[in-house]
């Protein structure tokens, strides 16, 4: 198998492995494999350095290749939103409960406080 074709088989896991946003719980294993994934992707987008004879020689496939690649950088976006909201959410409610265990710690005056000048 050339490395086109391994290029395109292993866009094609990515893209399918990506059409289904985990869930919260599962979402570790999920990075895990993404990453995986990422990884032997890498390795083989490393092997395609002669893209020009690629592109004269197949252009349908590398056709394939950008439309794929494309898609998946769509479907990444949508899941970094997804964490991107979560983290957020995380952090206000967070606020929120020390906000609720200690309701005075955002008041910082000064009222009530007598300096002494005089040694």
């Amino acid at each position: 198998m050339d490395s086109l074709e391994s290029a395109l088989k292993i866009s094609k896991e990515l893209f399918e492995f990506l059409a289904e946003v985990p869930s919260s719980i599962k979402r570790d294993e999920f990075l895990n494999n993404l990453s995986k994934l990422l990884e032997d992707r890498e390795k083989v987008f490393a092997d395609l350095l002669d893209l020009e004879s690629v592109i004269a020689n197949e252009k349908d496939k590398y056709q394939i290749l950008v439309e794929l690649d494309q898609a998946i950088l769509k479907r990444m976006t949508l899941i970094q939103e997804t964490i991107k909201r979560d983290i957020l959410s995380l952090q206000v409610r967070k606020k929120t409960e020390s906000s609720y265990t200690n309701p005075y710690s955002s008041t910082q005056t000064s009222d009530g406080m007598y300096y002494d000048k005089k040694k």
